[in-house]
């Protein structure tokens, strides 16, 4: 039942749970709600009361707000002394819940206010209850339940979304981490990783699922045997598999390397060029270790034949890289020095193994800059350079 009577605004209070927390109305905290209010107060500034009545319930003398907190502050800025309200005697918990979520019919609660009131009926009513007075599925409410459960007092301060998107994570716990700790205005792009981590994870159990049916084993390696293809689904598996197939976990990205043994006789010429380029490799690094050992030794000295190479000037970004890299302390003359050298210390052949005359114009130059200064080529930088005008004369 429910009259309207004439209250002093000084005896009505909001909603308070049984530790004296205030509940069922609106964070005024935030600017928005503040801002509400204000407007709420110019537009009932004329009369001092708004014309929508408030909905209070009795409690003992007092009056507890049913519906209307925004208007009780708003008449109190005003400094109104009494209103008329309807007195509603339908005091249940449930009620007054409800009519706190109907209030964001009149203006949108944030999302993290009306995930608290629905949190608060859940508390007190069943998720079929909960589901028609809120609007949301019944599984919906479910999942509310289960993450609250999951994060305890923490789902205060998270959205609906938020929490439904924790409980549907309950069996990974590294997501569920991940969800409660980031911030609500992180928590959609958090979702989304975790999203994709547990599809991609999926994707590779069904696929060594379909690897384990056709009786390819998992290797951790494949040296000694010929690549045959890559898969990322079961439907990428070929038809036919030779015997002695596996499958290795590719170094870049989800799936799998199938590899199986080398049938065909090796090739020798294929053979010698693979030792060849793998012996290029080699005097490469060894002239590089050689002339930086031999660069770090000097550079003191100011090395200005190599510095007249710069193109860039001095503390230059390679210059900072080498020097961090390289663990040196230098005074400002020699950082041309280094980027000098940096600039001409390019691989001079390319990847098939033959000399690339720019780079190896480069690398002579810069070798008759160090020996300038004193350095003395190693065996392998001579070996290097007889190979790459090898290479050329054929």
């Amino acid at each position: 039942m429910q009259v309207i009577e004439v209250v002093s605004i000084d005896d009505v209070y909001p909603v308070e749970d049984e530790y004296g927390n205030q509940y069922l109305s609106r964070d005024y905290s935030t600017k928005e709600n503040r801002a509400y209010v204000e407007a709420l107060a110019r537009s009932m500034a004329k009369k001092g009361v708004p014309d929508e009545l408030v909905t209070l319930v009795r409690d003992g003398g007092i009056y507890r707000v049913k519906a209307g907190n925004s208007r009780v502050m708003a008449m109190r800025q005003l400094g109104t002394k009494t209103f008329p309200a309807i007195i509603d005697e339908d005091d249940t918990p449930e009620a007054l819940i409800e009519a706190a979520i109907r209030t964001d019919e009149k203006k949108a609660y944030e999302p993290v206010e009306k995930s608290r009131l629905v949190q608060q009926l859940a508390l007190i009513a069943s998720d079929e209850y909960v589901s028609e007075a809120v609007g949301i599925e019944p599984e919906k409410v479910a999942k509310v339940r289960r993450a609250r459960r999951l994060v305890d007092d923490a789902a205060d301060d998270m959205s609906l979304l938020r929490l439904i998107a924790i409980a549907d994570f309950e069996d990974d716990p590294d997501a569920v981490e991940l969800l409660t700790t980031c911030s609500e205005r992180d928590f959609p792009e958090v979702e989304r990783n975790a999203r994709d981590r547990r599809a991609r994870r999926e994707r590779l159990a069904a696929l060594c699922a379909a690897l384990e049916a056709r009786g390819v084993p998992l290797a951790d390696s494949g040296d000694g045997l010929r690549f045959m293809c890559s898969v990322e689904s079961a439907s990428d598996i070929p038809d036919e598999l030779p015997d002695g197939c596996v499958a290795v976990p590719k170094r870049w990205g989800d799936g799998f390397e199938l590899r199986c043994p080398v049938e065909e006789e090796v090739d020798p010429t294929l053979e010698a060029e693979r030792a060849r380029m793998a012996e290029l490799r080699r005097l490469w690094e060894a002239t590089k270790e050689h002339r930086e050992a031999w660069l770090d030794g000097n550079i003191a000295e100011g090395l200005g034949a190599v510095a007249a190479l710069a193109d860039d000037g001095p503390y230059s970004y390679c210059v900072s890289s080498y020097i961090e890299r390289r663990g040196l302390v230098l005074p400002k003359g020699p950082a041309d020095v280094i980027n000098g050298y940096l600039s001409h210390a390019r691989q001079p052949y390319d990847w098939e193994g033959k000399a690339m005359d720019d780079r190896l114009g480069e690398f002579a130059d810069l070798g008759e800059a160090l020996a300038s200064c004193g350095y003395v080529a190693c065996d392998e930088e001579i070996a290097l350079i007889a190979m790459l005008e090898e290479a050329g004369d054929e």
